[in-house]
């Protein structure tokens, strides 16, 4: 019995040593780790042979990575490498030196995968703050790049890609916007959900005043996802130099609206017909107030020197000319307009003449009332003496 113990003893420390065998570290050389066929040597200083992912784990002290490198996993044939790549030409390109990761030769490239519900891929740069988050792919399947510009450590998104397929850029300063070309599809405002857009479009799609052939440059914009959160809008600009802007909820546009703009001479016109001017309006305008300033008023009038027309001479003008004298005909009205400053003047000069008219008749009145006063006087003392003679008598 003793003797059958000693030699399972000694069985099972062959056993122990051949089994530790593969597993001990020489001090030069490769070791290995793992079952290895019979005559497969180590091909690195440190070989580990699994067939299941799950028993492969490697630590290294976190203050210090000397003596690791390279890390090299293959599957199928397939190499992925984590640490440090030697600056070399590869068959695919040449690797700058110090590459973090690398898929040498996988044919379908390299695949980053998160099986959590909300799991979300990131990629960072420039240190391990989160400040220094690069490109994120989220788990609603939207691609997100960021970029670090400002003082503080706030990540400002430049580029996004929704699951829609719509690209979205934020830049951080003036950029590009480029015009699709989509001149002959109708736009509604349900066309721009969070969206700015620069289209080209026709005339007649887009129901724009002018000829239905021309085209414009129109932007639309709304900053909500639909009409609960604002208004679309769409400005356009047509090729005759004219804006035009319309607002609409969710399928309906509003009216376009023309926006009063300077044309090309300078001028501001409003209304179709309206002749052009400094400001040309084909209609009414109302206001409480209108300010116009002008020299040459008619205060001339009451100057001493001023030669105050008889009024025969006016008679006979207004009989030639059927209107007053510097006053503006009626013709000249409807063909030209009317200066209003200066009508204004005219009719002032012509309040101030007839002024100077009625103080010249109210004059002359005076001097027929005294003559009358006298002659009255005269004739009442008549009078007396009249009756005196025929009383004496």
């Amino acid at each position: 019995m003793k003797c059958r113990s000693v030699l399972l003893l000694v069985a099972l420390s062959v056993c122990a040593s051949a089994i530790a065998q593969d597993n001990l570290f020489p001090p030069a050389g490769n070791a290995r780790i793992g079952a290895f066929p019979t005559g497969v040597n180590a091909l690195a200083n440190l070989h580990i042979r699994t067939y299941d992912f799950e028993k492969l784990w490697l630590e290294w002290p976190s203050t210090s990575l000397d003596g690791v490198v390279q890390q090299r996993f293959k599957n199928s044939g397939y190499d992925m490498i984590l640490g440090e790549i030697g600056s070399a030409y590869f068959s695919s390109g040449y690797r700058k030196t110090s590459s973090a990761f690398l898929s040498t030769n996988a044919p379908n490239g390299l695949q980053l995968v998160n099986y959590s519900p909300n799991g979300v891929i990131r990629l960072y740069t420039g240190g391990s703050a989160d400040a220094n988050e690069r490109i994120k792919l989220d788990s609603a399947g939207r691609f997100f790049a960021y970029t670090i510009s400002r003082k503080t450590v706030v990540r400002d998104s430049i580029l996004s890609l929704d699951s829609s397929g719509e690209i979205q850029f934020t830049p951080l300063r003036a950029s590009k916007l480029y015009a699709l070309d989509t001149r002959s599809v109708s736009t509604t405002p349900d066309t721009y959900s969070q969206l700015l857009m620069s289209q080209v479009k026709t005339h007649s799609v887009i129901t724009l005043p002018g000829t239905s052939t021309s085209v414009a440059s129109v932007i639309g914009i709304r900053n909500g996802a639909n009409s609960s959160n604002g208004y679309a809008h769409e400005l356009a600009f047509t090729d005759s130099s004219q804006l035009y802007v319309r607002s609409g909820a969710s399928t309906t546009w509003g009216n376009w609206r023309r926006l009063i703009v300077e044309d090309n001479a300078g001028n501001i016109v409003m209304g179709s017909s309206a002749t052009p001017g400094k400001l040309s309006v084909n209609g009414d305008i109302k206001a409480k107030k209108i300010r116009i300033t002008q020299t040459g008023w008619a205060d001339f009038v009451f100057q001493p020197d001023y030669l105050l027309p008889d009024l025969y001479t006016v008679e006979r003008f207004i009989q030639q000319n059927r209107h007053l004298p510097g006053i503006v005909s009626a013709k000249e009205v409807e063909a030209n307009g009317i200066d209003v400053g200066n009508s204004q003047a005219a009719l002032l000069q012509k309040i101030e003449e007839l002024t100077l008219y009625a103080i010249q008749q109210q004059k002359a009145i005076d001097k027929l009332e005294a003559e009358k006063k006298d002659q009255s006087a005269i004739l009442q003392s008549l009078l007396l003496r009249v009756q005196q003679l025929e009383s004496s008598r």
